[in-house]
């Protein structure tokens, strides 16, 4: 299951550009990575769906990342080709921006590698990492390195 965590989804590439998603686009991720790999973001328009889901449809990453009172909706998506062969390489990434929804929701920027917190220790030990922007059309996906996404949204790298 994918679940999408961002909207209004921008990055700013190490090379000064930036690139902003289609404003449709949500940023999406699969925690368990069966329907997408793991540390990839997909960001792509879809239509959603104005259903609310039932709580059987929605697993527990989704859950606690929305919040208990936040309402789920649940939509069919078709996921562009998994073989990084098929995307164009855009540049690596400095900072992602993008909007969530749910009990943490607002504005909000990553930097790549710049570690908050207890974070600072894997840094210590792992180095640093890469995010890589690839496109396919409109469509976007962020590849990163030793990922690490929760409740919180992107923690590393």
């Amino acid at each position: 299951m994918l679940i999408d965590k961002g909207e209004d989804v921008g990055f700013l590439l190490e090379d000064g550009r930036e690139i902003n998603a289609p404003k449709s686009a949500g940023m999406l991720h699969d925690p368990t990575g069966r329907a997408w790999p793991k540390c990839s973001l997909l960001v792509m328009s879809y239509r959603r769906s104005s259903k609310a889901a039932d709580d059987k449809q929605i697993g527990r990453d989704a859950r606690n990342y929305f919040g208990r009172d936040y309402e789920i909706g649940v939509s069919m998506i078709d996921t562009p080709p998994k073989a990084l062969s098929q995307w164009t390489y855009v540049g690596d990434v400095q900072r992602v921006y993008y909007w969530r929804p749910g009990r943490h929701q607002g504005s909000y920027r990553h930097d790549i590698n710049k570690p908050k917190g207890l974070v600072k220790l894997l840094f210590l030990f792992r180095g640093k990492m890469k995010a890589r922007l690839y496109r396919r059309g409109r469509t976007y996906r962020l590849e990163l390195d030793k990922c690490h996404l929760d409740d919180r949204g992107l923690v590393r790298p």
